[in-house]
């Protein structure tokens, strides 16, 4: 998740150095080589994987991107500053997308000489719709974010509407991101819309409301959501 700071905060450069060089560098670059991965097993249902050559020049730009960008900030304005990871967030997404668009032929080719030309449009076809989730992807966690401004900063009173529109919102995109992702194999098309959507808006609260680490019952109720798609999953499957 990176720091997901829901704050202003006064640090010293050591502290800010590690988020520079480590904490949020790493984060993101986990994120989306993660997510890179999951698209070679979206586009090819029969080779789902693609040699690290395909995807290490996406980690090593991320990493240094991420450490440049920063840099200035934080030599001239050692504070953090409310929701600054959605910034780095979006400079990872922007970077996947441009990487994914740049090595499309690479990545959808990849031994496939062979495949007939309905394959292959199926594959790119398949590719654009990953690609663009991307933005879908950004656009939930801009709405989280709001979420819990709207709960720091609007009174008590305007808590349970906040829940109702989220609640609306999360399912939208879950219809949204099911209905763009039925060109994918049926368990991809699972992985994307629940346990993708589900599970990164519990990951998402889990780990950047405060105080989350109070108890274990907070990891119960981040993991329901998920666990509940995966047993909708099994019934579906068997």
């Amino acid at each position: 998740m990176g720091d997901l700071t829901l704050v202003e905060d006064q640090c010293d450069y050591g502290r800010f150095a590690v988020w520079h060089l480590f904490t949020n560098p790493i984060s993101e670059v986990t994120i989306q080589w993660c997510y890179i991965t999951l698209l070679f097993a979206c586009v090819d249902d029969k080779l789902p994987w693609r040699p690290f050559y395909y995807y290490l020049p996406l980690v090593v730009i991320i990493y240094v991107l991420q450490v440049l960008f920063w840099l200035p900030i934080i030599l001239t304005h050692v504070k953090t500053f409310e929701y600054q990871a959605i910034v780095s967030f979006f400079l990872s997404d922007a970077t996947t997308y441009i990487y994914m668009k740049a090595m499309q032929s690479r990545i959808v080719g990849f031994r496939g000489e062979d495949d007939p030309e309905d394959l292959k449009e199926l594959k790119n076809v398949r590719y654009n719709v990953f690609a663009n989730i991307v933005w879908l992807r950004f656009g939930a966690v801009c709405v989280y974010a709001a979420y819990l401004y709207g709960i720091l900063k609007l009174p008590d009173q305007t808590i349970t509407g906040l829940n109702i529109l989220l609640a609306f919102a999360t399912v939208l995109l879950r219809v949204v991101v099911q209905r763009q992702t039925s060109v994918f194999h049926r368990d991809m098309n699972f992985y994307m819309t629940f346990l993708g959507l589900y599970g990164g808006s519990a990951m998402y609260f889990a780990f950047a409301v405060p105080g989350f680490e109070a108890g274990a019952a907070n990891y119960i109720s981040a993991a329901i959501g998920p666990l509940t798609s995966l047993v909708s999953w099994a019934f579906i499957s068997s």
